[in-house]
């Protein structure tokens, strides 16, 4: 990850994190960036603010019963890696993709999980900008997760039951 990064995580350490990290986040186009310690403790979280701008800290949530970071923090990989991607909700509906990654420290020993998210409407928006296409993102289930198509487009309805796989009429 970053020199000192591994270090500060194993330690707990805060600011030293916290340090670390800004520049990183400052300047990358993710909308979250997460350290977790090796018991699933956030250890800090920045996100920027959509409306202002600004970034944001939050601390001390728990994030160990989260599938990605059990999954992370067991250290195996599957096989595509060991790094995993999981999209999760917040309350108020906005969809979030998140990758996780295991933090090594320099005697290869795993000392926790760093993370970053992104708001899945801009991913999709700009894999919509790239392919000229519309994207439609479905759950396990069915169940809409995002999509570039506007509700108020006529067919929207039909076209998202088609692609759950059930019958638009």
């Amino acid at each position: 990850f970053t020199d000192g990064m591994a270090q500060a995580v194993y330690e707990n350490d805060v600011a030293r994190v916290t340090e670390l990290m800004l520049p990183i986040f400052a300047n990358s186009s993710i909308d979250l960036m997460t350290a977790i310690n090796t018991d699933g403790q956030e250890i800090i979280t920045l996100g920027l603010n959509s409306e202002s701008g600004k970034i944001q800290k939050q601390q001390g949530q728990d994030f160990s019963v989260l599938p990605i970071v059990q999954k992370t923090l067991k250290g195996k990989p599957d096989s595509q890696g060991d790094k995993f991607v999981e999209i999760w909700k917040t309350k108020e509906g906005q969809a979030i993709m998140f990758t996780s990654a295991p933090l090594i420290d320099s005697e290869n020993r795993s000392v926790g999980v760093m993370m970053v998210g992104s708001y899945l409407d801009s991913v999709l928006k700009a894999l919509k900008d790239q392919s000229l296409t519309d994207l439609i993102l479905l759950d396990d289930e069915g169940e809409l997760i995002s999509t570039t198509l506007g509700q108020d487009e006529v067919g929207f309805q039909a076209v998202i039951d088609l692609a759950a796989g059930q019958d638009p009429a």
